[in-house]
């Protein structure tokens, strides 16, 4: 790969990806695990994923270190409304920089209070 030549081995992959691209997970993992040593994904989720079935679902490369990252939703003043590009930016560097293997940013509960 062009990539690789220039600047070195993928070891750091932000995946933000829709239910509608069933297996774009695998063909993401699959092409990186074959050319990176020990590589970081940090898969991006929406409000209402499960995060314990959805790993369960994925299969992770063994030279892989898998985190979720869930987007939530913001209360304010008795409102709720979703994260700003800028919130979920700032909440994914975050996460990075933690390196926990599940990070939430915003709230995800009460389901009810949910924008």
């Amino acid at each position: 790969m062009k990539y690789q030549k220039n600047h070195g081995k993928i070891q750091l992959v932000v995946a933000w990806i829709h239910s509608d691209a069933n297996h774009a997970f695998s063909i993401i993992s699959q092409v990186i695990a074959e050319t990176a040593d020990h590589w970081h994904m940090f898969h991006i989720l929406g409000s209402s994923a499960n995060l314990n079935e959805l790993k369960q679902e994925l299969h992770v490369a063994d030279n892989c270190s898998y985190h979720q990252v869930q987007l939530g939703f913001i209360r304010y003043q008795n409102q709720s409304r979703w994260l700003t590009h800028t919130e979920i930016c700032n909440g994914v560097i975050d996460a990075i920089k933690r390196g926990d293997p599940t990070y939430t940013i915003g709230m995800t509960e009460p389901w009810e209070l949910r924008p």
